[in-house]
């Protein structure tokens, strides 16, 4: 019972965070007073400029991942991409966020805790590039569960997710970019 529970609640934090930074418009306007980025994120061609970049200047690069980028600043997480890492930051798109009700990111936004939880559940310690994720099974998260690693043809799933922009270079590890949420168990 309290398992299920607890994968209930759990559901509904997570699902909460990315539909309120998303859809609500009053969060949108205001942006609670963090500045959000506004150029695209592109994946990085030139390991020169990625060798300057943290993790958190190249999430933070690109319109795409306002979502997610708010959160991390809501949960004061910005300085964990800054540090040396290395990290492997599973990135979901404003567009994976946005298909999460806002009741359940009202709630999430009210929990610092929770939304910390989610967020750390993103990260792993570790630079993990694609080529690297085919010969993975799991990868422990800073959040302390394992994320499952599949290979779909030519696609690697994160928990059944695809990494829709992979080998997003920086200095202190990879952005790979997903069309989903993760949900810790």
């Amino acid at each position: 019972m309290n398992i299920l529970l607890a994968i209930i609640v759990g559901a509904i934090i997570i699902i909460g965070v990315g539909a309120l930074l998303l859809n609500s418009s009053t969060f949108q306007r205001s942006n609670f007073g963090i500045p959000t980025p506004t150029t695209q994120m592109q994946p990085s061609l030139n390991p020169s400029s990625s060798q300057q970049q943290t993790v958190w200047v190249v999430i933070t690069s690109s319109s795409n991942y306002r979502t997610f980028v708010q959160a991390v600043q809501l949960a004061e997480l910005q300085q964990t991409l800054e540090a040396n890492g290395p990290y492997t930051v599973f990135v979901p798109s404003d567009a994976a966020f946005s298909r999460i009700p806002s009741s359940t990111i009202n709630t999430v936004l009210q929990n610092k805790s929770q939304l910390t939880m989610l967020l750390k559940y993103h990260i792993v310690q570790g630079r993990y590039t694609l080529n690297d994720l085919k010969s993975k099974t799991t990868l422990p998260t800073l959040e302390g569960k394992n994320l499952s690693i599949e290979q779909s043809g030519n696609d690697v799933l994160v928990n059944n997710i695809h990494i829709v922009s992979p080998n997003n270079e920086a200095n202190n590890g990879v952005v790979h970019v997903i069309d989903g949420v993760l949900i810790p168990p």
